[in-house]
């Protein structure tokens, strides 16, 4: 193996322990007390749809992007965990012949309801709404 291999197999090595150290790091996060409240209520990817388990009531919405997000953070100047104002959230209740669309704030009773998540930032690192 000549000087060139070794350089490339250190390289590639050394991107290979970072990338575990990041999944541990994501893994982490996502088992967190913290986290686990947020989204204690399940969560949906941007975009995607779940079918969830809501109570009556409020429910809290967080809009959320994965760690990795640190890595683009120097090329996109910084960053910026909002909303992307064309983010649209559909809420109604699962399997029932009704389509009444309801609000996070208003949860007209405890079951399953269909959550479907449209809209979304170009390039976001794994958004996902998360409800707690």
């Amino acid at each position: 193996m000549g000087l060139r291999d070794r350089v490339v197999d250190a390289i590639e090595g050394e991107a290979r322990r970072e990338q575990e150290e990041l999944e541990r790091e994501v893994q982490k996060t996502r088992e967190s007390r913290k986290y686990r409240k947020l989204a204690k209520h399940g969560e949906v990817p941007v975009p995607g749809r779940a079918t969830l388990d809501l109570p009556s009531g409020k429910v809290k919405l967080r809009y959320v992007e994965s760690i990795r997000a640190k890595e683009r953070a120097s090329d996109a100047g910084g960053l910026s965990f909002r909303a992307p104002k064309d983010l649209l959230i559909r809420i109604v209740p699962a399997g029932g012949s009704d389509t009444i669309e309801v609000t996070p704030r208003k949860i007209p009773g405890p079951g399953p309801y269909e959550v479907s998540v449209e809209g979304g930032n170009e390039g976001a690192v794994e958004p996902r709404v998360v409800f707690g």
